[in-house]
């Protein structure tokens, strides 16, 4: 069962990022659980595809969650964007706001601003699937909870990112990548970054 479940959400995050890679929005995103790669990964596609530079200092608004409010966060989804289609908000570390901050959100959630998306990343645990602002998320916005990758599916997830970025990459060197820096996607990533910007277009990596 926890296979099947696991399986499911990759499916889910893949299609999530082709919808907003097709700018196909929504109003509001709940991203939680005990992967921050995803997490974060679909927050910077977000950004990378609404905001343009003339409008950042405009449209784009970020929040962190220790000093979060939800009065805050509401006044200032509910603005209009200046000179972007959307009025970006991003609340960053969701899971150090005061719990009691969101059934406000809820409120707000229920009935979005079209014009705005607010993205709220709630990392290293499962955001409560009783709360009053994961049921509003779910009939207007996009939900996603992810997990950590297994064992198995480490090694091909290497492979596809690596292809991703364009990368030749040998299997001894998939090899290594699982067996020195483990399951920690972020830094995986980060380090087919630095080889990517050192190694020619085309050639095949080894060890």
């Amino acid at each position: 069962t926890l296979k099947v479940q696991q399986n499911f959400n990759m499916q889910a995050f893949t299609a999530l990022l082709s919808k907003i890679q097709k700018k196909d929005y929504s109003p509001f995103y709940l991203l939680s659980g005990n992967e921050p790669f995803f997490i974060d990964t679909i927050c910077n596609v977000l950004i990378e595809n609404i905001l343009e530079k003339s409008s950042k200092d405009f449209d784009f608004s970020q929040f962190y969650g220790k000093e979060a409010l939800a009065s805050d966060i509401i006044e200032t989804a509910k603005r209009f964007p200046m000179l972007s289609k959307y009025n970006l908000v991003i609340v960053k570390e969701a899971q150090f706001m005061n719990a009691s901050e969101f059934d406000l959100l809820a409120s707000y959630a229920s009935q979005p601003m079209l014009q705005t998306v607010v993205v709220f990343c709630y990392k290293n645990k499962e955001f409560d699937k009783r709360k009053k602002l994961f049921k509003a998320v779910e009939k207007t916005g996009e939900v996603l909870t992810v997990k950590p990758l297994y064992e198995n599916q480490l090694k091909p997830w290497i492979k596809n990112q690596a292809k991703n970025r364009k990368l030749e990459i040998s299997p001894v060197i998939i090899e290594l990548f699982a067996a020195y820096i483990g399951a920690d996607l972020t830094r995986i990533d980060n380090e087919l970054k630095k080889l990517k910007s050192i190694i020619p277009e085309g050639e095949l990596i080894t060890k």
